[in-house]
């Protein structure tokens, strides 16, 4: 027990150090702004905490931040412009904001706490066009990302329908902005919608926010689906948060440590050099023929088949007491393409091997990816998973090849992160939705 417990800690250090290394070989930057104490205007009562919050865990993946709270619009503006010059040949700049916003004539403000708006006259003195942040870091680095937690509800709207407005409609949430390439836009909620402030310490947004940012290993995009969900259903379906993207390649806020061969081949043989079946044995061989373990797992085979008959002529194959099946759903990444994956993954009888079905079919942001199925098989539990394509189901047209799926769990078998075998698929992330009570066929 005390060897294992070891061994898990150095695994654990070795996967905080890799992280810490992958942090290290980028350069990022990070302007988070609150907005509460304003004067014209009710005080919203979390975005200070919303931006500290926010702050800490960007610090915590590598950012170097700058935090700003209850600007005027000179210290607004002065921190946005350092931004941009900070940005500069950096690997990612993210600008957070949270707090009063609104929509005017096409055109996006953001309100800092000693605006004074009677007419939408007032906007160009006393609020920040949103469109001076996204000039300041609009190609200054690789992967730029714009996080707004705004829309709380319009106190000043009121005002702009009085006798000096122009007659021109100001909107009830903000508008879409037009995204420049490698730039992600994350809104609390859709466009022209109102975002709640929350009752507890954050607003649902951040709160979502604030418990997927740091996930390892999954793609920004796949973190903003989960706080989504979050979103959604903390709000009874009133809020929903949505994404504006002209992003290139991929990026992960938090990086998995990547696998090597050598580490998925001790991840297999550690998961079944104790096997009672031979099948598990004659998988890793197939897969390394001349492996560190290959000598150990045909000696193994030998030694089973000796062992195959009871004395009353029944098998000798041990049981590990069945497994039940379960069902993940996630993404996977080929080139600039996002597809669906669904992993059914079949309930455990007597072999200790695992099967599974893979689907993969196209994402409203990949319409052109195909669709197919097929079945795995090897090994699978809540640390791990190395499945090995054996059979298609439906397999597209063209020259479409399967995949080995490679990956580990840090939630007890929740969610998977990991790599592809080959090709230019390079990188899926899944999550458990619930059971599969169907028996294998295969």
């Amino acid at each position: 027990m005390k060897s294992t417990i070891a061994l898990g800690c150095l695994a654990l250090l070795l996967c905080q150090a890799i992280s810490s290394l992958a942090f290290a070989a980028e350069t990022r930057v990070a302007l988070v702004v609150g907005a509460s104490t304003y004067q014209h205007a009710p005080h919203l009562a979390n975005t200070l905490n919303d931006a500290g919050a926010v702050a800490e865990k960007l610090t915590e993946l590598g950012f170097d931040v700058e935090t700003v709270t209850d600007p005027d619009r000179q210290k607004f503006e002065e921190s946005v412009r350092r931004l941009g010059q900070r940005a500069r040949g950096t690997d990612a700049a993210l600008f957070y904001y949270s707090g009063h916003a609104l929509e005017h004539d096409g055109h996006n403000w953001l309100i800092p706490v000693q605006a004074n708006l009677q007419t939408e006259r007032d906007l160009r003195f006393e609020a920040l066009d949103l469109d001076a942040v996204v000039e300041q870091i609009e190609g200054q680095a690789k992967f730029s990302m714009m996080v707004l937690d705004t829309c709380r509800d319009n106190p000043f709207q009121r005002r702009f329908s009085g006798p000096d407005s122009r007659g021109v409609a100001v909107g009830r949430g903000i508008a879409p902005l037009q995204t420049a390439t490698g730039t992600l836009v994350v809104y609390a909620t859709a466009p022209g919608e109102v975002a709640a402030d929350g009752m507890g310490q954050h607003s649902p947004f951040t709160a979502a926010l604030l418990r997927h940012i740091d996930t390892p290993g999954i793609e920004v995009r796949q973190m903003i689906a989960e706080v989504r969900h979050d979103v959604r259903q903390a709000t009874y379906g009133q809020q929903i948060p949505w994404e504006s993207s002209a992003m290139e390649g991929l990026f992960f806020m938090n990086p998995a440590p990547a696998l090597t061969d050598g580490d998925a081949e001790q991840a297999f043989w550690d998961s079944i050099k104790d096997t009672a079946d031979p099948l598990d044995l004659t998988l890793y061989l197939n897969r390394y023929k001349n492996g560190r373990f290959a000598s150990s797992a045909r000696n193994r085979i030998m030694e089973l088949s000796h062992q195959e008959q009871r004395p009353d002529g029944t098998p000798r194959h041990e049981s590990r007491g069945g497994l039940p099946g379960a069902i993940y759903q996630g993404l996977f990444y080929c080139e600039r393409q996002v597809a669906h994956l669904t992993l059914k993954v079949y309930p455990q009888i007597r072999e200790s091997i695992r099967r599974a079905l893979v689907s993969f079919g196209p994402e409203p942001t990949s319409p052109i990816m195909p669709r197919g199925e097929f079945y795995v098989r090897g090994s699978l539990d809540e640390h791990s998973m190395m499945l090995t394509p054996f059979e298609w189901l439906s397999r597209p047209n063209g020259d479409f090849e399967w995949l080995t799926l490679r990956g580990y769990s840090d939630d007890g078998g929740k969610t998977f992160a990991g790599r592809l075998e080959k090709g230019s698929c390079s990188f899926f992330t899944v999550k458990r939705i619930g059971e599969n009570s169907v028996d294998a066929e295969r």
